[in-house]
């Protein structure tokens, strides 16, 4: 946590507050270490009440909330976070000590956009919470809904596709300065699309490159040692450098793990295809989900801006259908239509009402958007067609012309 004098000196920067929740000590010391040299200020609470209380009188960007403490849970906290307009755009990380799938599901359900593991990893818990801060930045951004925009009271609002909608009596003046506006946000949308994909990339590479290169080397040396010592060598020892090296190969597993999920080399390596069938895999057996992809077996590789905006969407899109649907069946349907390559993502759940409501509905905020943004950035169309009771279908249209193949 900053002291007050470095919160004074560093007012003008306006770092990025993470509050961390949790009712042990020890963990929110270890929390404050792992994410102050980020360059972040530290607001700690040591349980669910104190945390909101800070969420209502504090600028706080991002909260890494605990699931297990006595009296408020996290699920309580987190969907009371979420209940509020002011707060409800603030991402919630829930932290848990198992891998129970029950509860990173409830975790889901209470509106949390993300979960970790403990014991923490440095790297790991860094990356998330700047992709979220980063995609939280473009919400931020946007002009509150509704907005005035003109001297004689004239009201103009967002639509459900975050376009701005303004009343005939709106002088053309003031048109053109919103739609500078929007010019200018979506090239800064641009960018944060950018580097959000060159900070996976990043990190990914320095796993690669320096994490898994030295834990191979640590577990080579642990063979070499274990094969090498005497037959009277204490037992006791013989099982710590045996145990060692399960432990190393377990780190391992968990590294290529992370490397996956920050840029999947299936991607890069074989196409948007085959990519989304390795997820689908990974995601339903994480939720229980049923994901079925219908696709040519033929489909082409694209660009690789287009294949990485698209896979991205359908990441975000089961996230939501996770989160919102309540539906245990997903479809992800991939086409070439000869003038259009088409993205659908389509769940059986309980929809969000009609579409003059949706910008309103819980969890339709920043991911529906960012999903549009990635969309609209390589020339698509993006769209979202949702019934009550019948199930959602998230779907981007992208001309052939804009797609290329390699």
């Amino acid at each position: 946590m900053l002291t007050p004098t470095l919160k004074a000196e560093c007012s003008a920067v306006s770092l990025p507050r993470i509050l961390c929740v949790d009712d042990e000590p020890l963990t929110l010391a270890l929390m404050e270490t792992i994410l102050s040299p980020g360059g972040y200020d530290i607001v700690l609470a040591a349980n669910g009440t104190e945390a909101l209380e800070k969420i209502r009188t504090e600028q706080i960007d991002i909260c890494l909330l605990d699931i297990m403490m006595p009296g408020m849970d996290g699920f309580e906290v987190c969907r009371l976070i979420k209940s509020e307009e002011k707060q409800r755009n603030i991402p919630v990380v829930m932290i848990t000590a198992c891998e129970d799938k029950e509860k990173r599901l409830q975790g889901i359900e209470a509106g949390a956009e993300d979960y970790i593991t403990k014991p923490f990893d440095n790297v790991e818990i860094l990356a998330r919470i700047k992709m979220l801060l980063k995609v939280k930045s473009i919400c931020d951004q946007r002009v509150p809904y509704p907005v005035a925009i003109a001297d004689d009271g004239g009201k103009g609002f967002f639509d459900d596709t975050g376009r701005l909608v303004v009343p005939h009596a709106v002088v053309d003046e003031e048109n053109s300065t919103h739609t500078h506006a929007g010019n200018h946000l979506r090239n800064y949308a641009r960018r944060v699309v950018e580097m959000e994909e060159e900070l996976r990339i990043k990190l990914a590479t320095e796993l690669h490159d320096e994490i898994g290169r030295d834990l191979t080397v640590i577990g080579m040396n642990l063979a070499i040692i274990n094969e090498a010592m005497a037959d009277d060598a204490p037992i006791n020892l013989k099982k710590m450098i045996q145990d060692a090296g399960k432990s190393i190969k377990e780190v391992s597993r968990s590294v290529r793990g992370i490397m996956s999920s920050l840029r999947p080399p299936v991607l890069d390596d074989f196409g948007l295809l085959s990519a989304l069938r390795w997820h689908a895999d990974h995601f339903s057996k994480r939720t229980g989900m049923s994901i079925h992809i219908e696709a040519e077996e033929t489909f082409p590789r694209l660009k690789v801006e287009n294949e990485t905006a698209l896979f991205r969407i359908a990441q975000e899109a089961l996230m939501n259908a996770a989160k919102h649907a309540d539906s245990p069946v997903v479809t992800i349907r991939l086409h070439n239509n000869e003038n259009v390559i088409e993205l659908a993502i389509a769940d059986e759940g309980k929809g969000r009402g009609t579409a003059s409501s949706l910008h309103n509905q819980e969890g339709i905020g920043w991911g529906m958007k960012i999903m549009r943004e990635r969309a609209e950035l390589i020339g698509g169309h993006f769209f979202v067609v949702s019934i009550p009771e019948k199930g959602t279908v998230v779907s981007v249209l992208v001309p052939i012309s804009t797609t290329g193949t390699l």
